[in-house]
């Protein structure tokens, strides 16, 4: 599964549950590909941003 979060800081401790718990970017990555690959480019970003920032599907 993967997921995009879009917010600013402002609504993001809005919507948090509990105002001890802080959201933050972790990593972030960018794919470019052919159009031909587009239905893989999400698969494709998560393989590059795991690598990008040492982490596995199993964290």
């Amino acid at each position: 599964m993967a997921t995009l979060l879009v917010t600013t800081s402002a609504k993001a401790r809005e919507l948090s549950p509990q105002p001890k718990i802080d959201i933050q970017l972790v990593s972030k990555a960018e794919l470019r590909t052919l159009p031909s690959l587009m239905p893989e480019a999400p698969a494709l970003t998560v393989q590059k941003l795991l690598q990008e920032s040492e982490l596995t599907m199993n964290d």
